[in-house]
């Protein structure tokens, strides 16, 4: 067991997010980072709950062994907060010569120094990821292309964003 000392390096395998549910993710703060080989490798507070979260995963993935680590509740809170919700963002406002929604996926794209912003080799822009409306909105204002999902219909924002500059 070993202990990420900073979760935000750590790179989360979009399979093993899929296949941990969020309501587990979050009633448990576990955060699944990668499948391979039948071995799920998991995040998992170092606090008292470390027993009682290792038994619930294994009763949930009997087939499977667990390579565990450790991290701070907050941060894989903090975590599972950023990633499940970006898991199911789409990228829109590509460059306007793109007549069609970016085909790409939030995990898809390169990693920058920028917890919210990404780079897709496709169109070689920066993506940034919108946890609200307004964000978008700027966003969309500059030009930049943006990931999203709407909180409010848990449904993802779709195509590219106009912005009318008289609102």
């Amino acid at each position: 067991m070993a202990h990420i000392e900073n979760i935000e390096t750590v790179i989360i395998d979009l399979a093993a997010l899929d296949l941990m549910p969020e309501s587990v993710a979050r009633e448990n703060a576990v955060l699944a980072v990668s499948i391979a080989d039948e071995k799920l490798r998991v995040i998992i507070p170092t606090d008292d709950s470390q027993n009682d979260v290792i038994k619930k995963i294994n009763i949930l993935f009997p087939q499977i062994r667990l390579q565990i680590d450790t991290a701070t509740r907050v941060e894989i809170e903090e975590a599972i907060e950023f990633h499940y919700p970006a898991k199911y963002s789409t990228i829109d406002n590509c460059k306007p010569e793109y007549q069609f929604k970016c085909p790409k996926r939030w995990y898809e794209l390169t990693r920058t120094e920028q917890k919210y912003e990404r780079h897709c080799s496709q169109c070689n822009r920066k993506v940034f990821l919108c946890r609200n409306i307004d964000e978008m909105n700027q966003h969309a204002a500059k030009g930049d292309c943006v990931a999203f999902l709407d909180d409010d219909s848990d449904k993802e924002v779709m195509g590219l964003l106009l912005f009318d500059n008289n609102s």
